[in-house]
């Protein structure tokens, strides 16, 4: 491989242009991104999901799975990604045509490193050939320059990205119990689900991974705060008149109310069990006064350890009850509700459990964009889908971006759509990328 030293930042980059020559032989483009939300509006075949699946298949460095060939089957003269850290990944041939082309990753002082990516007589880039050691090479210096997953929603909802592959067990507890829920022994093969039932394993699986570093995380706080306790007592302070007592006392019972209000929250869907409080509100102000510094002392570090551990399940807290009020106010006549130890059921309004495949098209498309967007944030990543609004009503329409932006909200995760929704457009028109040649 052909390559000067390339220093590259490697904090999270999201797409900020793509430019294209020749698309199709006829097409050249310059597209400009927000580094949030950018939505892709065109004609039928000015090459709207071409794009797409480009921007997907140069970014995902998975080996033996095709991005490469899926890049060399598709006709153009250059393709180029440029990203907020200053990085292009850029790919090039002598003409407009299918087939061989070179791929280069530009550094922001624009020194490059580059490969050959040659197709064999099938028309496929073999996955081990005279070319690999340089091709992988560059594809490693990509996604370390780039560090990026990228996640692909074809109009067919079936999602595609290598970060999956490592997360596809047959017999993973949760698709175990999947399969169980329904008096079924025989657990199928994760890829033969229903795309919906899939995408709720994923947003299971996601939300029990965040439950369980929460809690380690909230542990390791309050171990350290009962390490403490001793501390406390030694400096406990002196309360020397009856106001100042009830003072204290006052604080201390807004602690212990706040403290049962957080509990009783993430319980909801089953964080932390609830701390009953309701005892300790009962009889703190019944204690003397001259007993109250010794109780406070007691009492404080049990607080601020349950504390501890809240606040690092909050953020989750906050995503999965972003994530099931939204959806419940698109839903009619059913609701979905959410459990660490259960997963996420859909219950209709008379309190029935409902099998998600018995969901209309609209409602299973709804229900599978938020739950793979809220499996994808764990990683810096780019999220694509090509027609969103598939299936969805026009109200649905127009609420589903700022639906899906706020299920991604405090992650990096960059929303890349393309769409023919006029609705869908108008409500976001700054973020619009019109495909003009």
């Amino acid at each position: 491989m052909n390559s000067s030293d390339v220093t590259v930042d490697s904090q999270h980059a999201a797409i900020t242009h793509v430019t294209v020559q020749k698309l199709f032989g006829r097409y050249d483009y310059a597209l400009e991104f927000d580094p949030r939300l950018a939505i892709l509006y065109g004609d039928n075949g000015t090459g709207k999901t071409t794009i797409l699946r480009m921007i997907h298949h140069l970014l995902s460095p998975g080996p033996g799975r095709g991005h490469k060939t899926a890049v060399a089957k598709t006709i153009f003269r250059e393709f180029s990604i440029g990203f907020s850290n200053g990085v292009a990944v850029h790919a090039k041939r002598d003409r407009s045509d299918i087939g061989t082309y070179e791929l280069f990753l530009v550094s922001p002082d624009s020194s490059r490193q580059r490969a050959a990516f040659i197709v064999d007589d099938d028309g496929i880039i073999p996955h081990l050939g005279p070319q690999s050691d340089a091709q992988d090479e560059l594809i490693r210096e990509i996604a370390r320059a780039v560090p990026l997953r990228s996640y692909y929603l074809s109009d067919n909802r079936i999602l595609d990205s290598d970060s999956l592959e490592n997360r596809r067990p047959t017999r993973d507890r949760w698709l175990t119990n999947f399969r169980r829920s329904r008096g079924d022994e025989d657990v199928r093969e994760f890829e033969d689900l229903p795309q919906v039932s899939s995408a709720i394993i994923r947003a299971n699986n996601w939300a029990r991974q965040q439950a369980l570093q929460g809690a380690s995380e909230g542990s390791v706080s309050a171990n350290s705060i009962y390490a403490e306790v001793v501390k406390h007592l030694a400096e406990m302070p002196r309360v020397s008149s009856e106001e100042g007592r009830n003072s204290t006392k006052h604080q201390l019972l807004q602690m212990i109310e706040r403290t049962g209000k957080r509990s009783r929250d993430q319980s909801r869907f089953g964080l932390l069990p609830a701390v009953n409080t309701d005892d300790l509100l009962r009889y703190v102000p019944l204690v003397r006064d001259e007993d109250f510094p010794l109780i406070s002392s007691i009492l404080k570090p049990y607080l601020d350890g349950t504390d501890a551990r809240l606040d690092a399940l909050e953020s989750t807290h906050q995503t999965l009850a972003f994530f099931v009020d939204t959806l419940n106010r698109f839903l009619r006549g059913k609701y979905v509700k959410f459990d660490i130890r259960a997963g996420l059921k859909i219950i209709t309004d008379e309190g029935e459990a409902l099998d998600e495949t018995s969901l209309s098209s609209g409602e299973s498309q709804l229900l599978t964009l938020f739950c793979n967007i809220l499996s994808a944030r764990e990683n810096p990543a780019i999220f694509v889908i090509d027609e969103p609004e598939i299936s969805l009503n026009i109200k649905w329409q127009r609420s589903l971006v700022d639906a899906l932006l706020g299920c991604a909200k405090d992650s990096e995760i960059q929303l890349i759509l393309a769409s023919h929704s006029i609705e869908l457009l108008t409500a976001h028109r700054e973020q619009v990328v019109r495909l003009k040649g």
